[in-house]
């Protein structure tokens, strides 16, 4: 309860600079009012503005023309609720913020910054413009307070101004005329708040029946054109003013956190806690010496969940708002501002003397103001000058500080500082009259409208209602959909094992039974009781989770669970073998928070391009991994899993999956063969997965009955919310279908959901293949003739098209793809000469787009397999990210080392990704890298130019990666090939990944290198036989001239001079020491 409400109010005219911030930083400190309105604040979106006592909302001008904007900083403890006028009326002259502080009584008080741009005559809308706000928020009604304050530049005599004009006329016969109506009364400045115009246009609109403590407003002085102003509001017939106080949710500082000490802590509570339930120090809480049943683990499990989170809000520390000025403010900066405000005291002191006594008003008075107006603006100068020297300290040693040497360190700095993390921002959504109706939240009726008489959605928590909805409508796509006599046969199956499990579990079917000689913390895994874990086993688990801070519904994040004492490790231990023995998944671990992330590029105002991000809590996560373990050992035992299936595997990766094409389709241009290629697109392959039919599958495959029984627990019946990291939607979706991305399983259980198709014999001969990485699907085939390979495509097409019919998997025929590899024309025969162009397939009568460059899985491959366009991609792409990351990269205070290693991190492996594959390009490509990584570390470590004499010259390349201490890119890639062939080669598990590399040499010699059809696994013969590397190290296969279209190797390895070599040869001491050492490490290179 508060007597009064005590509001400032001005015209900041920008609060860009940080001087400007820190005079506002310090009117807020000494006046301490609940609420601050500021207007003119010219902010934009990139503009970061933090005080430690307040939050802050605003209204920046989304327009080329700068300036306007308007905030309102609300103290902490005040609960209020945001209006967005701004999405409800259109406003040309009138820039607003509003709040409504929530009141006792169901009353509200709406407070709202304005600014009122100048325009001339007609043109004004201001009055039009404000009745309408005044009825939009019905501020006529007896419930609804308001307080509306700012600069209107409005003037008129009336009000003590020294003329009027064309608004100040019009407001006047608006208070007059319609005054009483709104219940509204006009509250003045003191003295004139503009004083280049000695205007008094800084004023208030407020409720007839509230009160200011005087009958004007008291100015208080600022650093630009305008005074603030200053109100303490009551009830007249009241003296409370009772507001709701705001609860907010703390956010924790994992990384600052002493682990320890946390350890300690929640040790200590563990033991008291035992103590309470008249337990012995050694007797551990969850018992293991008997079978739990299924309620008593959930409430074990919610009993730890308390545990860890009472530690967490005591021992780990939490964010706190900092003001974003105040760190430039030093002793210095404080005694001029004591200075300052002892001359602006002395200036109102003589200002009230002259008013008082205007006698005094001498030549001698005038002389000594306008000494200590001069004084005021020299100090002024000077506080600026110091805060602007502040700044550039701060950020110095803040830069200066990032270290190469504590590397844990070093990258989250670097984000900190130059990569900062955008909050989860949705836009207004606009969605149809029949998605509306679906939503229970929205009125349709009563909503705004586009152009196209969309629905538009405001409002934050309709907003996450819209999204889940979508969502929640992916996960139903399967129902009602294709039913078949396959489907039939699917229910009716697992009908009876759902039946038969639900059965079993209200019996109390167990695996085993836990007693002394079998605790539950440390089983026999003996049999089947292999699935059960033991203490030790768990323990690392733990320990190995990532140190990620985001955490699920249960708000535990995984650096919490790294660093959970021995003690709680084994009660889970205890909790995890209950859940495995009862073939259980708790129902809490079922609800995911969803965070909405709009897709690159697309509309963000259609819900349809936002993407769900599934955040689980992480116990359950490291229980899936347990059960992860079991499903791949019971695969890889009865081989279930296919070759040709790359995604989500150990030692498995896209350049495996994109070699096997390549590969495929260079040995094909050796027996004059084309290769037709279609890239499938499954539409939301995961989020509509047919549970039903995999079920079916799992018992088909002939799983484990209890571990089909948890996976049944585990992937049936998820619900989720959606949250955007402030708000949270109030209700909680189902998933009916589907498997939700984000869980351990979801990746393993959908490649086993569409294992059957991988291995169908049709797609797998006669030149015919088909490869998979997770739910990526390519089929191809190469044949002699166009009208073959259409015929054998087509087939395959529709073949999966029936397959993904029968199994309800949706294909997007509109984002699949075809296209012709082939040799150029000249190469070919008559018949691809004439009919190439005939290429493609078609679904349902509708042609699938044909092109002669398809992006597959993040390489770009041409139709004649020359790699030419994917090396200017990559350029493209790494160029933007180094613009980007310019602030960083182009800045002189940061370690060079720092800049260099970030380069390494962030820009290289853009350049090289997938490198093993398009190794053979041409001398003028490669160059094309090396210029561009020339300039990175030219940026990076400031050398440019040496003087030399009386001249400058340029700093030699080989200086540039010496000092670097860098591997030069031609380099680096030579590299990361043999070590990519020596890993495939150890791969025993998938002869697709190493049996290419095995292969016949005489084909590499008398005909890839004649031809330039070049397979990636003949790198080994090329480097072997001296083609890539030279005596010298130097790598002549980027240096000797060759055409961009021209892979062949025709040149003379043995007799290269150097003036075959095109570019600069120079390698750094570096390059030269380690290739010299790695000639050892590979089988190619040291065999006799």
């Amino acid at each position: 309860r508060k007597n009064k409400i005590k509001l400032l109010a001005l015209n900041v005219n920008s609060i860009v600079s940080h001087h400007r911030r820190v005079n506002l930083l310090e009117i807020l400190n000494k006046e301490a009012p609940h609420c601050m309105l500021l207007n003119e604040t010219k902010l934009n979106p990139r503009h970061s503005l933090v005080f430690e006592k307040y939050r802050i909302e605003r209204n920046d001008r989304e327009s080329i023309h700068a300036g306007g904007g308007t905030a309102i900083l609300i103290k902490n403890e005040l609960d209020y609720e945001r209006v967005e006028l701004e999405k409800q009326l259109i406003l040309n002259t009138i820039e607003q913020t509003t709040i409504k502080l929530k009141m006792k009584n169901r009353q509200n008080l709406f407070v709202m910054s304005i600014y009122a741009r100048p325009r001339r005559g007609s043109e004004d809308s201001f009055i039009s413009e404000l009745e309408a706000i005044f009825t939009t928020l019905d501020l006529v009604n007896m419930n609804n307070f308001f307080i509306i304050s700012g600069d209107l530049n409005a003037k008129h005599v009336d009000w003590k101004g020294t003329c009027n004009n064309f608004r100040g006329e019009q407001l006047r016969n608006w208070l007059l005329n319609e005054g009483a109506l709104n219940k509204v009364k006009l509250l003045l400045p003191a003295e004139p708040t503009f004083d280049r115009g000695n205007s008094f246009i800084d004023v208030a609109l407020i409720d007839e029946r509230l009160r200011n403590n005087k009958d004007y407003m008291d100015t208080l002085p600022y650093e630009g054109d305008h005074k603030a102003v200053k109100m303490k509001i009551s009830k007249i017939d009241d003296d409370f003013l009772e507001f709701a106080e705001r609860v907010d949710q703390h956010k924790f500082n994992y990384a600052k956190t002493n682990w320890e000490s946390f350890k300690v802590r929640l040790k200590k509570i563990y033991k008291e806690l035992k103590q309470n339930s008249n337990l012995n120090e050694r007797e551990p809480l969850v018992p293991t010496d008997r079978n739990l049943d299924n309620n008593s683990i959930d409430e074990h499990l919610e009993t730890l969940n308390k545990l860890i989170l009472q530690a967490i809000e005591e021992k780990v520390p939490k964010f706190k708002a900092q003001d974003s000025s105040a760190c430039y403010i030093d002793t210095r900066v404080k005694q001029l501002q004591r200075h300052k405000s002892s001359i602006l005291t002395k200036i109102k002191k003589i200002n009230r003397t002259i008013h008082d006594n205007p006698f005094l008003n001498n030549e001698e008075t005038r002389q000594k103001l306008g000494d200590l107006k001069a004084e005021l603006k020299g100090t002024r100068l000077l506080i600026k000058q110091n805060i602007e020297r502040n700044v550039n300290k701060y950020w110095k040693k803040k830069i200066e500080s990032i270290s190469k040497g504590e590397s844990s360190r070093m990258f989250p700095d670097i984000n900190r500082i130059f990569r900062k993390k955008q909050a989860v921002k949705i836009q207004d959504l606009k969605i149809s009259d029949d998605l509306g109706r679906e939503i229970s939240s929205v009125d349709i009726s009563n909503v705004l409208r586009d152009e196209q008489n969309n629905c538009v959605i405001t409002n934050h928590i309709e907003k996450l209602e819209t999204l889940g909805t979508v969502f929640e409508k992916v996960h139903k796509r399967t129902r009602g959909i294709n039913h078949t006599r396959l489907q039939e046969i699917v229910e009716q199956r697992t009908s009876e094992l759902k039946a038969k499990i639900e059965t079993e579990s209200a019996e109390g079917v167990t695996i085993t039974q836990f007693c002394n000689r079998n605790r539950a913390d440390k089983p026999n895994l003996i049999g089947e009781k292999k699935l059960f874990i033991g203490y030790k086993s768990l323990r690392e688990i733990f320990r190995a989770t990532n140190n990620k801070k985001s955490s699920g519904v249960d708000d535990i994040p995984n650096a919490v669970l790294r660093n959970l004492p021995d003690e709680i490790i084994r009660e889970y231990c205890t909790i995890f073998n209950n859940l495995i023995n009862n073939m259980h998944y708790p129902n809490a671990w079922k609800i995911s928070k969803t965070i909405p992330i709009v897709k690159a590029k697309k509309d963000a105002t259609s819900p349809q391009n936002y993407r769900p991000i599934s955040l689980l809590p992480n116990i359950s996560k490291v229980f899936e991994k347990i059960i992860n373990e079991a499903i791949l050992n019971f695969c890889e035992e009865k081989d279930l899993l296919s070759d040709n299936q790359f995604g989500f595997r150990k030692q498995h990766a896209t350049t495996h999956a994109i070699n096997k094409l390549v590969s495929d389709t260079l040995w094909q241009f050796q027996n004059n063969k084309v290769t037709g290629a279609c890239l499938i697109d499954l539409e939301k392959a995961f989020d509509s997965v047919w549970l039903d039919g995999l079920l079916y599958k799992l018992d088909k495959y002939k799983f484990p009955t209890y571990l089909i029984k948890i996976l049944y627990r585990m992937i049936y019946n998820r619900k989720f919310i959606v949250s955007d990291g402030r708000n949270t939607s109030n209700t909680t979706f189902e998933v009916p279908d589907g498997l939700q991305q984000g869980t351990i399983n979801s990746p393993v259980l959908f490649s086993l959901y569409i294992s059957s198709l991988l291995q169908v014999e049709k797609l797998n001969c006669d030149g015919n293949n088909i490869v998979a990485f997770a739910d990526d699907l390519l089929i191809y085939t190469s044949q002699k003739k166009i009208a073959t390979t259409n015929q054998r495509l087509q087939e395959m097409f529709d073949f999966i098209q029936q397959y993904a019919y029968n199994w309800k998997i949706s294909i997007n025929v509109g984002k699949c793809e075809t296209i012709l590899f082939r040799r150029s024309l000249s190469k070919e025969s008559r018949d691809i000469r004439k009919n190439w162009k005939e290429f493609g397939i078609s679904m349902n009568g509708i042609q699938v787009r044909n092109v002669l460059a398809v992006n597959y899985l993040g390489v770009k491959l041409d139709n004649l397999l020359k790699f030419n366009e994917h090396v200017k991609t990559q350029l493209s792409k790494a160029r933007g990210v180094f613009q980007g990351l310019k602030r960083m990269f182009f800045t002189k205070h940061l370690n060079k080392d720092v800049k260099v290693l970030a380069y390494i991190a962030l820009i290289r492996p853009i350049l090289l990704y997938a490198c093993p594959i398009w190794f053979n390009i041409s001398p003028l490509y490669m160059e094309k890298l090396r210029i561009f990584e020339r300039k990175c570390l030219r940026i990076c470590l400031n050398k440019f130019l040496r003087v030399q004499g009386n001249t400058k010259k340029t700093v030699s390349n080989k200086v540039v990666y010496n000092d670097s201490n860098i591997h030069r890119i031609d380099i680096q890639l030579i590299r990361q090939t043999r070590n990519h062939i020596k890993r495939a080669c150890e791969n025993q598990s998938n002869s697709l990944i190493f049996g290419p590399f095995y292969t016949c040499e005489e084909y590499f010699k008398n005909y890839c290198i004649q031809s330039g059809n070049v397979p990636p696994e003949a790198f080994i013969y090329l480097d072997r036989e001296g083609y890539i590397l030279n005596d010298a190290f130097v790598p002549i296969i980027y240096h000797i001239h060759r055409k961009t279209s021209d892979k062949s190797f025709r040149y003379n390895k043995q007799n290269c001079s150097l003036d075959d070599f095109r570019f600069n040869t120079d390698l750094s001491n570096r390059d030269i020491k380690i290739l010299e050492k790695e000639c050892k490490l590979y089988w190619w290179l040291t065999e006799d």
